[in-house]
């Protein structure tokens, strides 16, 4: 046969598989047989697939079946075309060949661009939102000519991953709530979240000698596999090994399953990456690299590692626009990249009717901080201006010492009623609630912050806040708290004497605070992480 025959009836066979291969999703496949058999094979042929279209099982045809099918339709297109019944069926094979390795692909695999991706969402859209629509699988010419085609890819549930390097810890940090606050925003949007534990996380002896060891040696390998868990993936001592990959190595490790999530949400920028998808970071701060005076962080190795995220991450995520602002200045980051998404801040229902009958760990009608007591908190200039206030009211210092705390508390020894300043390392969070509720004004004048979340705790329950002009802490504040310039104790203490005096404003601020909690709801905020999800899976 010459070759242009050839390959005219090569492609009308592989024509006539895309025209096949929609037919018989849309009628055969889908077919609604009321007797018993029926249903029973339609669910054998296909069904099956619909119930756990991740199941690689059930994503390609068995060779026990295929391989007699094709023989069957090869026998019936040489007994009645000869060999041109055999170019023809070449052409159908292939059709059937490319139709297998894509829909395979579609569910095993998240290519992040080309055809292959654009395939992938059309043919979700099927299993995930509209199964009456999006019937072809390697292509979609079919659907466009039969108007079957729905391109409503934001009714499918998207499935992001989130590490638990925080919150899979004792003891909460503000990246540990960043991190929960994330995964109720999920379930508000409608987001399955896929969680990345560790197994080591809360174990006993992770730092005994021997499990050093083990870690050291895991940590030259370049991949860690983790396996599938009911609400996400769990690796073995992964955020440790990491750790020490990085020091030793100053290389990330790479995280492999067999079915990974559409995107990877890394919550703190730790040295993990998951190729094959997209990875967002979410940068806090850059306070070391700002002001390495507030911190013991080594400098060095947070430049590289934040450097490599800057390089290398697809987005970066802010919860401030000043953050934002020091990245685009400091690693010369171009806009774009970065997107400022706030944060939630709330309390559950539960947690407020529990600080309802809890004790209080502080008198009422007091100024209070809480927060850890160290260096960049400007701990000592609150007690200084405490002192030089004049109010009688006691000041409540709550938190255990970080880097400086010691040093701040010296300033004890210069306030004139030292026994008015109490200080508790730690309370109970329904303690602390109750706490923030009952407090005169809540006294946060950090001198460098990337969100500042007390700031908004306090005024989600109605209490006055006293904190520091500029930056972050402004941004967050607004116009709903008293600003001072916390470097110079005399400005300090002229805020806390107006707190202390002052009725009429601790009112104003109270309402306009409340006002204020509201732009950080949950629902808005799990609007706008949706958007920025979807927008990043559809580039």
């Amino acid at each position: 046969m010459a070759v242009a025959p050839f390959v005219a009836l090569f492609l009308m066979g592989l024509i006539f598989w895309s025209f096949f291969e929609y037919l018989g999703h849309r009628f055969l496949f889908h077919l609604d047989l009321s007797h018993e058999i029926g249903k029973r094979f339609i669910f054998l042929i296909h069904g099956n697939h619909h119930d756990e279209p991740g199941e690689k099982l059930r994503n390609m045809m068995p060779l026990s079946v295929s391989l007699p099918l094709a023989g069957l339709l090869w026998a019936l297109a040489h007994f009645l075309g000869g060999h041109s019944g055999t170019t023809f069926f070449l052409g159908f094979l292939a059709g059937y060949i490319v139709y297998d390795l894509v829909h395979y692909a579609c569910h095993q695999y998240r290519p992040k661009r080309g055809i292959l991706r654009k395939l992938r969402r059309h043919h979700l859209i099927h299993h995930y939102a509209a199964p009456e629509k999006n019937f072809a699988v390697s292509n979609d010419v079919w659907d466009r000519i039969f108007h079957t085609k729905n391109r409503a890819l934001s009714l499918i549930p998207m499935r992001i991953g989130l590490d638990t390097r925080n919150t899979g810890r004792a003891g909460g940090t503000g990246v540990a709530t960043y991190a929960a606050t994330l995964g109720e925003a999920y379930s508000e949007a409608g987001i399955r979240p896929a969680w990345l534990h560790d197994d080591l996380a809360t174990h006993a002896n992770v730092h005994n000698f021997p499990q050093k060891i083990k870690r050291l040696v895991r940590s030259t390998w370049p991949n860690s596999c983790v396996q599938q868990t009911g609400d996400g993936y769990i690796g073995h001592d992964l955020y440790r090994t990491a750790e020490i990959r990085d020091r030793t190595l100053h290389r990330p490790i790479s995280i492999k399953a067999d079915v990974p999530p559409d995107l990877m949400h890394w919550t703190y920028p730790v040295p993990l990456q998951w190729p094959g998808i997209p990875n967002v970071v979410t940068i806090h701060d850059i306070i070391p690299l700002l002001h390495p005076e507030f911190s013991d962080t080594p400098v060095k190795r947070l430049h590289r590692r934040l450097k490599f995220w800057c390089d290398n991450a697809d987005a970066i995520v802010t919860v401030s626009e000043a953050v934002r602002q020091d990245l685009i200045r400091f690693f010369g980051l171009p806009p774009e990249k970065i997107s400022m998404l706030s944060q939630s801040v709330s309390f559950p229902t539960d947690l407020m009717a529990e600080a309802l009958t809890v004790e209080a760990p502080c008198p009422k009608d007091g100024f209070l901080y809480f927060g850890t007591i160290e260096r960049r908190k400007n701990v000592g200039r609150l007690i200084e201006a405490h002192g030089r206030s004049g109010t009688t009211r006691p000041l409540t210092l709550i938190g255990a010492l970080g880097f400086g705390g010691a040093e701040e508390l010296h300033a004890l020894k210069h306030h004139p009623v030292p026994e008015r300043v109490r200080i508790l390392p730690w309370c109970s969070r329904p303690a602390l609630v109750r706490a923030i509720r009952e407090a005169r004004c809540v006294a946060f004048p950090s001198l460098a912050e990337g969100f500042g979340l007390p700031i908004l705790e306090a005024m989600i329950l109605g209490t006055p806040v006293l904190t520091s002009l500029g930056h972050a802490t402004e941004e967050i504040a607004g116009t709903a708290a008293l600003l001072v310039d916390s470097t110079h104790v005399e400005a300090l203490a002229e805020g806390i004497k107006t707190l202390d005096q002052d009725d009429a404003l601790r009112a104003a601020l109270s309402s306009s605070g409340r006002k204020r909690a509201q732009d950080f709801a949950i629902e808005p905020y799990a609007r706008r992480m949706k958007k920025f999800y979807q927008t990043l899976l559809d580039r």
